[in-house]
């Protein structure tokens, strides 16, 4: 609030209406501080949340029309909780910056800190075009890797729906899409520390530990020596041993959005190891017909239809 508006709210407070006491104020005041505890890690539903309650806050005091200059100063205050909020999460730099993915694209980012992101489809990341003095904070709904410059001083802080990660100087994946109730994290090298919002339990994660955290079931998981394939979108190879083969097209599926549909109900639960190419969808279906003699329609853009066993 610069001086002008200052001057106004004191000229209003020495000269305002009768019944409008001190009492009426310290709501206003509460209703604004009591958003500063309400936090989203969606940067751009936050601000739409503080103008809805912008827009009820004269269920706050009364709605007589003598009291519209009250509704105002509480308007005021939640703009000005909503600023300091910004400021404090967004860093000292007034910008915000973007960087989306569509659904087959990766990208990939230096931050101002000389972080490097690489952004997998589908996903979302805010930042500040400039870091505050204390701390390094982003906002991610998707999928991404981080190599995190190391900074002692000032911790690097990624804010997702379920969970906080927070590191010193790393490499590692986190995947958390927006609606899924689910986190995953996967530690390349360092350590991450990675805190659960539902439980507020804090998990110390060393490299080649993986987390999985369901919000549903509100269960957390880690595997030490990790052998899955968190980083396959990234190195575009999977190897996969002893897997049951409908979970082998359930991860080709989310990596290309597309659908595998099995003439034969008994090759989900078959078995196999095979090491995959997987850059391109037609690469990794050529290796299953090298390996196994399995067939592909592409029935649309989107849809397979598998033929074929390879368990037999």
């Amino acid at each position: 609030m610069d001086t002008k508006e200052m001057k106004g709210m004191t000229e209003w407070n020495n000269n305002r209406p009768e019944g409008i006491g001190n009492e009426d104020l310290q709501k206003i005041w509460k209703a604004s501080s009591s958003y500063r505890e309400s936090y989203a890690p969606d940067v751009e539903k936050a601000w739409s949340k503080f103008q809805a309650r912008i827009s009820e806050e004269p269920k706050v005091v009364s709605m007589r029309p003598s009291f519209s200059i009250l509704k105002m100063a509480a308007a005021l205050a939640l703009l000005a909780v909503a600023g300091l909020f910004f400021k404090r999460f967004l860093g000292s730099g007034p910008s915000l910056e973007k960087m989306v993915t569509l659904d087959t694209q990766h990208k990939s980012l230096g931050l101002s800190d000389g972080t490097l992101v690489t952004l997998n489809a589908a996903s979302k990341l805010l930042f500040p075009k400039k870091f505050s003095e204390l701390e390094r904070r982003v906002v991610l709904d998707g999928e991404a890797f981080f190599e995190v410059a190391r900074d002692e001083a000032k911790p690097f802080l990624i804010e997702t729906e379920n969970a906080q990660i927070k590191v010193l100087g790393t490499s590692f994946n986190v995947k958390s899409y927006t609606g899924k109730g689910r986190v995953e994290v996967y530690v390349k090298s360092g350590k991450v520390a990675v805190r659960i919002l539902d439980k507020n339990k804090e998990y110390i994660l060393s490299a080649g530990d993986h987390l999985k955290f369901d919000a549903k079931k509100k269960e957390a998981n880690v595997v030490a020596d990790f052998s899955g394939n968190p980083m396959a979108w990234k190195s575009g190879r999977l190897k996969f041993k002893n897997e049951y083969m409908g979970s082998i097209f359930s991860t080709l599926e989310s990596l290309h959005g597309v659908h595998f549909k099995m003439t034969d109900p008994k090759l989900a639960n078959c078995p196999f190891t095979i090491n995959l190419n997987v850059e391109k969808i037609d690469d990794a279906l050529r290796s299953f017909e090298e390996a196994c003699g399995l067939r592909f329609i592409k029935n649309s853009q989107t849809e397979y239809v598998v033929n074929g066993n390879c368990c037999e």
